[in-house]
């Protein structure tokens, strides 16, 4: 029990005559709190005991996106095309994600990595063929974004019912315990049983052009060599991505522990949530006017702008406010790549397809997947080998000086300084909507020729009939 008052009447000696306050039963509370402490030391105890598993975990994650791309380019023309692939990544990503969030006691390494192993499968089996499927529905240059505007306006509103979880009263505390997570398990279960119906009913094939036999597993690899749009477009993803890890990796750091902000930093992370969904409008408007490439430039610029800015503050409650607004800021200007890049990254399958005569959407895809990956990896992993270096050490109360001005360097100006070389890169970025559009008219011819060819080889049989 919790009781909370205070004396509102004393005597002349000073003893209390008169009293107000509150009492409260904390029981279900504590339990909660105990629970997710122990839950969170075995935890820790399992991963500290069996390191190979996170290791071994994410090698294969980053083998299987080039395997699950190739098998999709190589059944896009089979019966289904791309659907089946989706149906099949959600049923395993859903019994994976079950048993991840709602483990059994006294399970150990070998557990945690058969359905962490499993869950990436899964959902590189989905993910992978997805993204090539919105890249194959439609090869018009603005319809092409907003599909992948539409797409992005449900994974910002996903995260952001994700960050929210813990705050719908499933549990009597607020963090990301043992209920919640069993009920975020649950949901991607019931979204995958009513989503993907709807998409494998409604949702257009697409039109993949290639002969299935033509497609070997290497090829992806020379024809990204050969693809000068494709090295540009990877060169600003890798040098933006790089910094935006970096960021991700160190934001808690230095809200927590330079500002010594604890409780915003929850608020802030939500605050990011909703400026990421609420923007996807104002950038749609904006690729209208200025095109993809573009559009993904000025986001860039804009996180190069606002970075140095956080520098300026100082530990303490004075920053809380200035630091919400301008990392939601960044929100804002985050947002636009993921739209822009899948909706660009398809503009260069097409131009691909253009030169070799073959769909190779989801090759393209699944590189872009791994350099994501790749991108939080060694961001996050230069990020805290740089404040190491530096000498800053989170959990100490009081930094030097020279820490502190490594952890400002490597959360903030070099990643300004990458963002706005990325951003360079893509500005001049050669397949605008004009060119975009001839590529596809180009297509739509071929595609025409290769029909009126058939029609013809089909005539003569007619008659046998």
């Amino acid at each position: 029990i919790q009781t909370k008052g205070q004396v509102i009447q004393r005597d002349a000696a000073g003893k209390a005559l008169l009293a107000v306050g509150s009492s409260m039963n904390i029981t279900a509370r504590k339990q909660a709190e105990s629970a997710f402490l122990d839950a969170q030391n075995r935890f820790e105890l399992i991963f500290n005991n069996n390191p190979d598993v996170m290791v071994i975990s994410r090698l294969f994650d980053a083998v299987i996106d080039p395997v699950i791309g190739h098998l999709s380019d190589k059944t896009a023309g089979w019966r289904g095309g791309r659907r089946p692939w989706l149906v099949a990544g959600a049923i395993v990503s859903s019994i994976a994600v079950a048993f991840l969030y709602a483990p059994p006691t006294g399970v150990g390494g070998a557990y945690y990595l058969c359905w962490t192993v499993c869950l990436y499968f899964g959902w590189t089996m989905a993910i992978i063929p997805y993204d090539a499927w919105g890249a194959d529905i439609s090869s018009d240059y603005l319809e092409r974004t907003r599909i992948f505007t539409y797409r992005a306006t449900a994974y910002y509103f996903g995260s952001l019912l994700f960050l929210c979880s813990p705050f719908l009263g499933i549990s009597p505390i607020h963090t990301f315990n043992a209920p919640v997570l069993r009920f975020n398990a649950n949901l991607v279960a019931v979204m995958f049983l009513c989503t993907v119906p709807i998409a494998l009913w409604l949702g257009p094939r697409g039109r993949p052009v290639q002969a299935p036999e033509r497609i070997r597993f290497w090829s992806i690899f020379a024809n990204v060599r050969g693809n000068r749009p494709m090295l540009r477009f990877l060169a600003a993803y890798c040098i933006s991505g790089f910094s935006l890890g970096v960021f991700l990796a160190l934001s808690y750091v230095y809200v927590v522990s330079y500002l010594k902000l604890p409780e915003a930093f929850p608020v802030i992370l939500l605050s990011y949530g909703v400026a990421n969904l609420a923007s996807v409008p104002m950038w749609m408007w904006l690729i209208k006017r200025i095109g993809k490439h573009r559009a993904w430039a000025l986001g860039v610029f804009g996180d190069a702008a606002i970075y140095p800015f956080l520098a300026l503050l100082h530990p303490g409650p004075a920053s809380y406010l200035p630091a919400l607004v301008l990392i939601t800021l960044s929100g804002f200007a985050d947002a636009v790549a993921r739209i822009a890049s899948d909706a660009i990254l398809g503009d260069i399958v097409d131009f691909d397809t253009l030169r070799t005569g073959s769909n190779r959407a989801a090759n393209y895809y699944a590189v872009k997947s791994l350099v994501t990956k790749a991108n939080v990896a060694l961001g996050g992993g230069a990020a805290y080998l740089s404040i190491s270096f530096f000498g800053y050490d989170p959990s100490a109360t009081v930094n030097g000086s020279r820490g502190v001005f490594g952890l400002l360097l490597t959360l903030l100006f070099i990643p300004s300084v990458l963002y706005v070389l990325g951003g360079l890169i893509m500005w001049r970025f050669p397949i605008d909507r004009r060119r975009q559009d001839i590529i596809r008219r180009r297509l739509d011819s071929r595609r025409e020729r290769a029909d009126a060819a058939l029609a013809a080889l089909a005539k003569p049989l007619e008659g046998l009939r």
